[in-house]
């Protein structure tokens, strides 16, 4: 039996409250930023095997951090630690995808580190991470999140990760370090792909064109009448009033010309040139994306249109059916994110 502990820095995520403990994020992955509890889980060797500018980072603020016990002795072995270090890095990343979810920020991790230890022997290991996330001006900025927003993290997780995906496998070596196959992925999945890729980007019209695609990604299901059914789609699927969804309209007709002539041409349209304009409205696409993603994982008669049916498959047939009903007033969506 292996003990092992794992530990990265949250960069920018700010917190007023001393938290002990901390928060669980899912599974046995926490977010602290009490900085004996570092000392307190790890071994007296921790801070000399990574020296005392690495380990002075992790007590400056806010970290991941996790513990437990695998069966499996050969992770001792370079290769699977490494492997290891880095499902655990996944896991840090994937919870900074739902802090986005909550509000625009830069939060990451970008080295982290793992303790193994058995009743002989004590290992250390780290591993980097090379996606750094920008906010939405293109800055990277500390940000203040309460503890409520925190325990977000796991409320998203929950309601569709935490039901159809096995990325822990933490007590089984066999399938803990298995990725998600791109072509085997649903929806959600790619969304969040997508969203770790735009969240990288600091070039606006490259990060409005990657957002754009996570939404093409969550509400297209075909590949007729894409801009006007994404347009139409996503102002229904958002808007209260006729007001609110001509708004979304309008705006996404914008976005998506933007997101047109940047890959398509060698500029932006003439009207969208000004940092100022390009902010604005990729401002307004990442908040729309936010909700339509949020929508997708809170909702549960929405969420279960981009599960697995009882056949093991990805519907699109129902996706249409639901959005066409949605479109022509069968249907009608409360704003409950």
């Amino acid at each position: 039996m292996i003990k092992y502990k794992f530990i990265a820095h949250a960069y920018d995520l700010e917190i007023k409250e001393t938290m002990n403990r901390g928060i669980k994020v899912f599974e046995n992955l926490r977010i602290s930023n009490n900085p004996n509890k570092v000392s307190e889980i790890f071994h007296p060797l921790f801070r000399e095997a990574i020296g005392s500018l690495e380990y002075d980072c992790l007590l400056s603020g806010p970290y991941y951090y996790a513990e437990g016990e695998v069966k499996d002795d050969s992770l001792f072995d370079e290769k699977s630690e490494c492997e290891f270090l880095d499902s655990f890095m996944k896991k840090a990343q994937l919870v900074n995808s739902f802090l986005w979810l909550v509000k625009d920020n830069s939060v990451r991790v970008e080295k982290g580190y793992m303790q193994l230890e058995t009743g002989r022997e004590v290992k250390f290991s780290s591993n980097g991470r090379s996606v750094m996330f920008y906010n939405l001006k293109g800055d990277r900025d500390s940000l203040l999140f309460n503890i409520e927003e925190l325990k977000l993290s796991e409320v998203f997780y929950n309601k569709y990760f935490g039901q159809t995906v096995d990325i822990s496998g933490l007590n089984d070596k066999a399938d803990s370090f298995k990725e998600i196959p791109v072509y085997e992925s649903s929806r959600i999945e790619r969304a969040f792909y997508l969203l770790q890729t735009a969240r990288a980007q600091n070039y606006l019209p490259e990060r409005i064109s990657i957002f754009t695609s996570l939404l093409e990604t969550l509400i297209s299901t075909g590949n007729t009448d894409v801009t006007h059914k994404l347009r139409e789609r996503i102002a229904w699927l958002l808007g209260e009033s006729y007001e609110e969804r001509e708004e979304i309209f309008n705006d996404m007709g914008v976005i998506y010309g933007i997101r047109s002539q940047h890959v398509h041409n060698s500029t932006v349209p003439k009207g969208t040139r000004t940092p100022e304009k390009l902010i604005l409205n990729a401002g307004k696409l990442e908040n729309y994306a936010r909700r339509v993603l949020g929508k997708v994982l809170i909702e549960e008669k929405i969420g279960n249109l981009y599960r697995e049916n009882d056949r093991g498959k990805y519907d699109d047939e129902r996706l249409e059916k639901f959005f066409k009903s949605l479109c022509l007033g069968k249907i009608y969506m409360k704003k409950n994110f």
